[in-house]
C-alpha cells in the first residue's frame, strides 16, 4: 500500500508491519499499542508505547511492528513541515539570477552582467 498524505493513522495488528520509505523528519507518533521501530543498517531498536514519539532521522528504510498480541498498534506518521528557503536580499538575488543566465547567454550579444 502507498500513502502519500502529511498526516497518516495506521492501525497494525500482530503479524503486520508497515514499510516507510524516505521517511527522513518524520514524526511517528502511537496512540495505542506498542511499536517497534527498526532501521535498515541502524543498530537501534526503537520500542515507543502510547504517547512516545520518534523522529526518523535518517532517509533509510524504516519498518514499524506492532509489539503485543492482542492489543492492534494505532500509530499516526507525520511529514516534516516543509521550511521555506531564507529571503534573498537584493544583491544575492543578482548574482543567483547571473549565474544561471551567464551561461544562457551567447557571447555574441556582446550583453555585460555585472
Amino acid at each position: 500500500m502507498f500513502i502519500h498524505t502529511c498526516r497518516a493513522r495506521l492501525p497494525l495488528t500482530v503479524g503486520r508491519f508497515a514499510r516507510l520509505q524516505k521517511a527522513q523528519s518524520s514524526r511517528l507518533t502511537v496512540l495505542r499499542g506498542s511499536a517497534w521501530i527498526t532501521i535498515d543498517n541502524d543498530l537501534r531498536d526503537i520500542v515507543l508505547e502510547p504517547g512516545e514519539s520518534f523522529v526518523v532521522d535518517t532517509d533509510a528504510r524504516v519498518l514499524i511492528y506492532p509489539l503485543r498480541s492482542g492489543q492492534a498498534l494505532e500509530i499516526v506518521i507525520d511529514d516534516p513541515v516543509v521550511r521555506p528557503s531564507p529571503r534573498l536580499d537584493g544583491a544575492a538575488w543578482w548574482s543567483l539570477l547571473r549565474r544561471k543566465l551567464a551561461p544562457a547567454l551567447p557571447a555574441s550579444l556582446g550583453v555585460a552582467l555585472p
